[in-house]
């Protein structure tokens, strides 16, 4: 299966190597370090593979088994990750910047330390996720579960910096009460994601 991969990788590339079709494969092998950047994994069963520091660049990785995986220190910046499985998996140190992870399964998946800046986590599951502080609170209606990265407010879990910086207009499309609920709460929302995120 490595040989595949290493062929996809050329062909991807301009370098010769051959077009695979990877989707549905099983990969239980050693990808540390590996180029994935750019390939089409989607619904691959990625389950026992080593993804330690693999660069995961742009890949489209949506409804991928990647459940209890070790994606610590990858680089999955821009990377099409929805509806994928990542129960359990290890994404310490690793760069989600700009990835899409909406509707992704992300229980008991440590995040400690990851890059989430403008990633996509709207209706993921982060049910147990470990991400370092975290405060619940439940006023006004819906209940929000801020942590170290991200925070969640009812059904639309976005990284701590969306939330400091949305706009009105982007609050508004949100929930038809959203902007009236934000106007009360937002400013004491606001302030717990900075003493949550305070480097101490």
């Amino acid at each position: 299966m490595k040989t595949k991969l290493l062929e996809y990788r050329r062909w991807l590339d301009g370098n010769g190597g051959r077009e695979y079709d990877l989707t549905l494969e099983r990969f239980s092998l050693d990808l540390r370090f590996f180029d994935l950047s750019g390939m089409n994994l989607h619904g691959a069963d990625l389950h026992g593979a080593d993804l330690r520091v693999a660069n995961l660049r742009g890949a489209n990785l949506s409804c991928v088994d990647l459940s209890g995986v070790d994606l610590s220190e990858a680089d999955l910046t821009g990377a099409n990750l929805t509806g994928a499985n990542l129960t359990g998996a290890n994404l310490t140190g690793a760069n989600l910047r700009c990835a899409d992870l909406s509707r992704a399964k992300l229980t008991n998946a440590d995040l400690s330390g990851a890059n989430l800046k403008l990633a996509r986590l709207s209706m993921a599951n982060l049910t147990e996720a470990i991400d370092g502080n975290v405060c619940r609170m439940d006023f006004g209606g819906w209940s929000i579960c801020i942590r170290s990265s991200f925070t969640a407010i009812g059904c639309e879990t976005r990284p701590n910096a969306w939330w400091l910086a949305a706009s009105d207009s982007e609050i508004h499309k949100l929930d038809y009460k959203a902007l009236a609920w934000w106007k009360v709460h937002g400013k004491a929302i606001k302030g717990v994601i900075e003493c949550v995120t305070a480097k101490i």
